[in-house]
């Protein structure tokens, strides 16, 4: 007898769902079909009419909106008022509950999977560049977002708890352009390059080696890091001269010399104080200011002197963190790789044009060993690199994957 009992107020309960579903939808549609051959009258009546429509519409929504609120509990009451089907909920439910647990371990074991091939995927680079040198220029807007820089610091760190030694050389103009304005100042440009003059270079000075430069010191030591900030007067690290900008004339005049003020180039770089620094477990932070022989600043661009210091330390790596993907051929596609001739071929084309020609010259530069000579002989990088610090964690990708992210440089 019990069977047929249960049988019957299944039945009940199943037919209560039924009808309230049906009627529902019934009254739905219409409601809605009384709704459209109103506003079908409306069309072409007053604007006061149409703002009625609206005013209906908004009484139409509010009135299936609580229709739905209203159905809906009453399904749910009837179907949850045996106590067999309420225990028979509760069981489904736990039975759901189990394989969404068991699907998020194995999603959870499946994401563990992928890391751990990233990780083999990364070891035979961490075993060929233990214990070598690179040189970052960091720059864009990696130095501008949060998000960014934390991850470029957990970067710089990672790379120097598994035995490789980054050098640090950073940018910063958009914070010199701020700090400038603020304090109305004018900045002219020549070539890409700003005039600067005895007031100009003080605020240079003061935001590049008293601000941006310990800022990234104080991130990379927040994040567990040993990092150590310094400047081209610090230990004679960067010896400058005064760069000498030259304007052709017409055929028969000499070159125009173009004063730029205290803007500077490298002619020598003395690594002894970055190789105390390495020696001691620490990563070495530059900010692009040299000083000349009479004693006085200049302003270098810091591509210029990342390209410098890892010529002279004989890098493994020069990576340029940038705001593009990197370069791109005639279809806006990357290029992959490519060497330093390939690259004159497409300056001559003009598929590289614009401000990624002075990072392709710089990059050459030191893959070639010319921004100085090494007393032992050797000089140059083994690649450089130009990234897209857009990207989170662009360095790592770029060094510890097959395809990388950017473009590289080779001799």
């Amino acid at each position: 007898m019990k069977p047929n009992i249960r049988r019957y107020e299944n039945c009940i309960v199943f037919t209560i769902f039924v009808v309230c579903t049906l009627t529902s939808f019934v009254f739905v549609q219409f409601a809605y079909s009384h709704f459209t051959l109103y506003v079908g009258n409306c069309k072409d009546r007053s604007p006061l009419s149409l703002s009625q429509v609206d005013k209906n519409e908004k009484n139409y929504h509010l009135l299936t909106s609580s229709l739905h609120l209203i159905t809906l509990p009453l399904i749910w009451m009837c179907f949850i008022s045996s106590e067999r089907n309420r225990s028979a909920v509760l069981r489904a439910r736990s039975k759901i509950n189990l394989h969404f647990k068991i699907l998020r371990c194995l999603s959870i074991m499946k994401k563990g999977v992928e890391k751990a091939e990233i990780l083999i995927e990364s070891l035979p680079y961490i075993k060929e560049f233990y214990n070598k040198t690179m040189v970052i220029k960091y720059g864009g807007h990696a130095m501008i977002d949060d998000d960014l820089k934390k991850d470029f610091a957990l970067d710089i760190i990672l790379m120097k708890y598994i035995g490789i030694n980054p050098v640090v050389v950073h940018g910063g103009g958009p914070q010199i352009n701020k700090l400038l304005e603020k304090l109305n100042i004018r900045s002219s440009y020549v070539q890409g390059m700003r005039v600067t003059d005895r007031e100009t270079m003080d605020v240079v000075e003061m935001v590049l080696v008293g601000k941006v430069n310990k800022e990234i010191v104080g991130l990379v030591n927040y994040h567990g890091g040993k990092a150590v900030g310094l400047s081209g007067r610090d230990g004679d690290l960067i010896k400058a001269k005064k760069l000498t900008l030259l304007k052709n004339q017409a055929k028969d005049m000499p070159p125009e010399i173009i004063d730029l003020g205290r803007v500077g180039e490298v002619i020598q770089v003395n690594p002894e104080i970055l190789v105390a620094l390495d020696t001691q477990g620490f990563i070495p932070v530059i900010a692009p200011v040299g000083v000349g022989e009479d004693g006085r600043s200049y302003n270098i661009n810091a591509d210029l002197v990342a390209g410098a210091v890892a010529s002279r330390l004989n890098a493994s790596k020069l990576i340029l963190l940038t705001d593009v993907e990197g370069v791109l051929d005639q279809d806006n596609n990357l290029i992959a790789s490519m060497t330093g001739k390939e690259a004159d071929r497409l300056i001559e084309s003009e598929t590289i044009a614009g401000g990624m020609i002075p990072k392709i010259r710089c990059c050459q530069k030191a893959l070639y060993g010319e921004f100085s000579n090494n007393p032992d002989g050797t000089a140059g990088v083994a690649k450089a690199h130009i990234v897209d610090g857009r990207i989170k964690h662009a360095i790592l990708l770029e060094m510890f994957t097959r395809q990388g992210i950017g473009t590289e440089i080779l001799k």
